[in-house]
């Protein structure tokens, strides 16, 4: 059998990322890869060309354990601010986004989706989270044959978006948000 690659935890804090031609933090796991816990805090991420922080998780056994992302300000992405997405099997068991700003994103302040039967993020808890100026929505949690079993959503402020505030969208036969 083939090894797969694992990371039991990573840790970033008080960092600035500014200025990148792609993505100002890309975390990437594919092909059954797993990181086990993410820890980022403290971070400045602004002015980056794609996504200011992107979580990606493609593939079955592909694993994003616990993401917590804590007081950090994401300003001037020229798409989302945050953007988790699993697919094609590929899963998240918790995201958690404390003290967050979000200013100017060029889409949506946050995005986290979901697409394709078999991905599934088990918990995302959004609370104590500033978001303005987004060209999209604010929050966009969006299940399109995927599944959320939890969201969690408390003390949001959002701001002068050009779209929704918030938005909750499930489609698809197996698109689910179990509790919200």
């Amino acid at each position: 059998s083939a090894a797969t690659g694992r990371v039991n935890g990573l840790t970033m804090t008080d960092t600035i990322i500014r200025d990148s031609g792609g993505h100002g933090l890309l975390t990437e796991v594919t092909g059954g890869g797993q990181i086990a816990n993410l820890t980022y805090s403290g971070l400045t991420v602004e002015d980056n060309d794609e996504y200011g922080i992107y979580h990606y998780s493609s593939g079955a056994g592909s694993l994003i354990g616990t993401s917590n992302i804590s007081d950090s300000v994401i300003s001037n992405s020229a798409n989302s601010s945050f953007y988790a997405y699993g697919t094609g099997g590929g899963d998240f068991t918790t995201i958690n986004l404390s003290d967050m700003e979000s200013h100017n994103a060029g889409a949506s302040g946050f995005i986290v989706y979901v697409d394709n039967a078999g991905s599934l993020i088990t918990t995302v808890s959004i609370t104590d989270t500033l978001i303005d100026e987004s060209a999209n929505d604010g929050i966009n949690i969006n299940a399109t044959n995927g599944q959320f079993t939890t969201v969690w959503l408390s003390n949001i402020t959002s701001n002068n978006n050009r779209d929704n505030g918030l938005s909750l969208r499930t489609s698809g036969a197996t698109g689910l948000i179990g509790t919200a």
